[in-house]
C-alpha cells in the first residue's frame, strides 16, 4: 500500500481558520509553526500535518487520538504503535506533499529557483554534475532538481537527513529506471520515481515496497476546502 497526496498552498488564508486548524496538530508541530518567521512557512508546516492526519483518518481509518509521533535520533518522525505504517512529508513553494505506506519511504518536493550550479559541483557526485552539464543550458536547472529531490527522498527514507553526505551516493538514469549507487554497487532495495507537479515544482519518492505499486501510484491533489471540511477528531 502506497498513497501519495498533495495540496496546493493558498496565497491567502484566513487567520481565524489558521488558528482553528492549528488546534488539531501536535504540540511539537505547533511549536515548530511558531518558530517560523514568514507567514507562508507557517501555513505550509500546518498543512503538512493536517494533510497527513486527513490521509490517516480517511484512508487508514485511524482515530485522531491514535495519531501520536515519536522521533529518531536525527529527528525523523514516526507513528507510535504502528510497526508497518510509515509516512513522510515535504513542502516547498506552492505545494505540500505526503506519502503513507506499508514500507519505508521518503518524499521531497522542491520549488525551482535559479540556483548556481556550483551547488551541484560542490555537493553532488562528480558523475552527476557532469551529467547535468551534458544537457542544454535551458534544461540544466530541471535536471538539477531531479537529482536534488531524489537525494533528499533517499536521505529522508533512511531517516538520517543531510547527515548523509550528498556526494557519498549517486543516481543514474536508464530510460525510465532510476538507479541508486552506493559504494559502487546498485542498491536494489530502493525504488524511485520523479514527478513534475507543475512547471516550477519537482517531487521525488523513494520507496522500499513493490515496483508495481510505486509506478501505479499517482499523486492525488486535494484542495484546502477538503481539509477545511474534514472533521478532525
Amino acid at each position: 500500500m502506497l498513497q501519495l497526496y498533495a495540496i496546493l498552498v493558498p496565497q491567502h488564508f484566513d487567520e481565524e481558520n489558521f488558528n482553528y486548524l492549528k488546534t488539531f496538530v501536535s504540540e511539537k508541530r505547533q511549536n515548530r509553526i511558531e518558530k517560523y518567521y514568514k507567514r507562508e512557512d507557517k501555513l505550509r508546516s500546518l498543512l503538512a500535518e493536517l494533510l497527513l492526519r486527513y490521509v490517516l483518518q480517511k484512508n487508514v481509518k485511524m482515530n485522531g487520538q491514535e495519531i501520536q509521533f515519536s522521533y529518531n535520533e536525527w529527528g525523523k518522525p514516526e507513528l507510535c504503535g504502528q510497526d508497518r505504517l510509515y509516512f513522510n512529508l515535504s513542502h516547498s513553494g506552492n505545494w505540500v506533499i505526503c506519502g503513507v505506506g506499508d514500507s519505508i519511504l521518503g518524499v521531497d518536493v522542491e520549488e525551482s529557483r535559479e540556483k548556481n550550479l556550483n551547488l551541484a559541483e560542490r555537493f553532488f557526485a562528480a558523475e552527476e554534475y557532469e551529467e547535468i552539464l551534458s544537457h542544454p543550458k535551458e534544461e540544466q536547472l530541471k535536471q538539477f532538481y531531479k537529482y536534488w529531490t531524489l537525494k533528499e527522498s533517499y536521505t529522508k527514507a533512511e531517516g538520517k537527513g543531510l547527515s548523509i553526505p550528498l556526494d557519498s551516493f549517486l543516481f543514474r538514469f536508464y530510460n525510465e529506471d532510476i538507479m541508486l549507487i552506493t559504494d559502487g554497487v546498485k542498491a536494489d532495495e530502493y525504488l524511485f520515481q520523479v514527478y513534475e507537479i507543475d512547471e516550477l515544482h519537482t517531487a521525488a519518492v523513494c520507496w522500499t515496497g513493490s515496483r508495481e505499486e510505486l509506478f501505479q501510484t499517482k499523486i492525488n491533489c486535494i484542495s484546502v476546502d477538503e481539509i477545511m471540511q474534514w472533521k478532525f477528531n
